[in-house]
């Protein structure tokens, strides 16, 4: 079972276990464009385990899409927020 959480609490949590962030890169009539991010702690900060660029998925499915690759990676918790300007972004640079 994967809980989603705010990308705060995301940021937290990622520190000690991996966690799915979503990004929305596009939101148009009914779909979603999103870039998958799984993110686990390491010796040196933050490893990236997965990157996913799902092309347009039905606005209905994607915490389904989410939950699945979560399951998959082992994650807990995964959050879905609107996309960053970069990758990786500035907080995770900081850990």
């Amino acid at each position: 079972m994967v809980d989603f959480i705010s990308r705060e609490q995301a940021k937290d949590l990622v520190r000690n276990e991996p966690v799915v962030f979503a990004e929305v890169m596009d939101k148009t009539a009914g779909m979603r464009s999103l870039e998958v991010h799984v993110m686990r702690p390491s010796a040196g900060g933050l490893y990236e385990v997965e990157r996913d660029d799902t092309g347009p998925v039905a606005s209905e499915s994607v915490e389904q899409l989410v939950a699945r690759i979560a399951a998959a990676r082992g994650c807990r918790y995964a959050t879905i927020y609107p996309a960053e300007d970069r990758w990786p972004p500035p907080w995770a640079d900081q850990m």
